[in-house]
């Protein structure tokens, strides 16, 4: 449990837009460290959304509304592009119990995944725009050449840095 501003005491995690803060019970309240570090970045991505970064109008973001269930679906996209960036494992855990929020958004707006995955890239990139030289560190191809070049796969960046893989056969 972690104690929260009069000292209540809250064992679960969430982002307060009206102070800029992030809310994460202690490690050992997760199954796994792998959960912890999912939670912590799924966080983060909430963070993104505060007026001085990204502006996604969090104050409107109240839990039961389309707002809330988008800026769920945007921050559980983005968590998980920035969960496989690290490496980090971790099971969705609470974040499933969004699922019917977002099938609602989906079936009431059939471009939606397209607008959350655009917004999910825009936190990505903000996360990682913090910290250069751990952006520079992801960016990294971590597979030998040889073995790319074994299994048939051409590798080669964008101009924006984007990793891109051209597979000149089934693996």
């Amino acid at each position: 449990l972690t104690r929260v501003g009069q000292g209540a005491l809250v064992n679960h995690a969430f982002y307060n837009s009206a102070e800029d803060k992030n809310t994460v019970p202690p490690r050992g309240h997760f199954k796994s460290e792998g959960d912890y570090y999912r939670t912590v970045i799924h966080e983060i991505a909430h963070w993104t959304g505060h007026e001085s970064r990204l502006n996604r109008g969090m104050e409107e973001a109240k839990r039961g509304t389309p707002e809330y269930a988008w800026e769920e679906l945007r921050a559980e996209m983005a968590s998980a592009m920035i969960c496989a960036a690290l490496g980090v494992d971790g099971g969705l855990g609470d974040h499933a119990s969004y699922l019917d929020e977002y099938v609602k958004l989906l079936k009431s707006d059939r471009s939606a995944i397209f607008k959350a995955a655009r917004d999910a890239e825009k936190i990505f990139d903000a996360v990682f725009d913090a910290d250069p030289e751990l952006r520079a560190r992801i960016s990294k191809v971590q597979v030998p050449i040889e073995e790319l070049q074994s299994r048939k796969i051409l590798v080669d960046r964008d101009e924006d840095g984007y990793l891109l893989q051209i597979f000149t056969k089934p693996l």
